[in-house]
């Protein structure tokens, strides 16, 4: 008796024209979303900054200037830091998402859009799933693929 055969992989059919331009079109919302979600990100880091400073000012007025810096400090800090890296990646993967330009960027972007850094998270979570469910799609990444290579598509 002969056993059946894996199937042999088969290359995704390439996506026609208008499939393309529908599929940017579908990828231009959660694309601005992480855009503006990584600049409201930035924003956050601003206003943080400005708030942190005001209350150092505040700390070493009230202790007398020689406040020891305990843990939260230390912790507020490391995510003030961090939030302008995520940021900068969150925005510059929605950008290239809306263009079509770079699938892994886009789907690492998303990913870390998930990642509660900041406040900007509450709307970046939302929009990174669905960032994620969008660029699942086997469709979505012939799309990409198809752009990369520069087939049929400004």
């Amino acid at each position: 008796m002969a056993s059946a055969s894996p199937p042999i992989p088969t290359k995704p059919a390439p996506v026609d024209e208008w499939k393309l331009v529908d599929i940017k079109q579908q990828l231009f919302w959660p694309g601005l979303g992480l855009a503006g979600g990584g600049g409201l990100g930035i924003v956050a880091f601003a206003v943080s900054c400005l708030g942190a400073g005001m209350m150092s000012m505040v700390g070493l007025t009230s202790a007398g200037g020689g406040s020891t810096p305990t843990f939260w400090a230390f912790l507020v800090l490391a995510l003030v830091l961090l939030q302008i890296p995520w940021s900068l990646v969150v925005m510059l993967a929605g950008m290239k998402m809306m263009r079509m330009e770079s699938y892994g960027l886009a789907l690492v972007g998303a990913g870390l859009a998930l990642l509660p850094i900041g406040p900007a998270a509450i709307v970046t979570m939302p929009v990174g799933i669905w960032a994620l469910v969008m660029l699942s799609s086997s469709e979505v990444r012939e799309a990409f693929r198809q752009k990369a290579a520069g087939q049929s598509y400004r």
